[in-house]
């Protein structure tokens, strides 16, 4: 189920950003689709659980040079990937995410 948009918190902004990330001891790459302040849509095939938290490392475009390191959990799980939600422990994370939004 898809949430429209008049019930999505914060607006997405799309993009195609490369993303490492690991959970349960994994580590894989691949492609954010979408970010928003509250969180991200990341393409995979592979099968993941909601409620999994996840760390992200968030290479930043080119002319940036910057890796961004997030925490998240996994909130929705769909054929082409999964939404995650930030876990945004302090004001130095939510600044990171405005950073890289306003970036790209």
């Amino acid at each position: 189920m898809k949430l429209s948009k008049e019930r999505r918190q914060h607006e997405r902004k799309s993009c195609l950003l490369s993303v490492d990330w690991s959970v349960s001891n994994s580590v894989y790459t691949n492609t954010i689709k979408n970010i928003s302040n509250g969180g991200m849509f990341i393409e995979t095939s592979e099968p993941f659980e909601v409620g999994q938290e996840i760390s992200l490392r968030i290479l930043a475009p080119e002319h940036l040079k910057k890796i961004h390191q997030l925490n998240a959990k996994i909130v929705r799980t769909e054929d082409e990937g999964i939404a995650v939600k930030f876990l945004n422990d302090d004001d130095h994370q939510k600044e990171l995410v405005r950073f890289l939004i306003n970036n790209i």
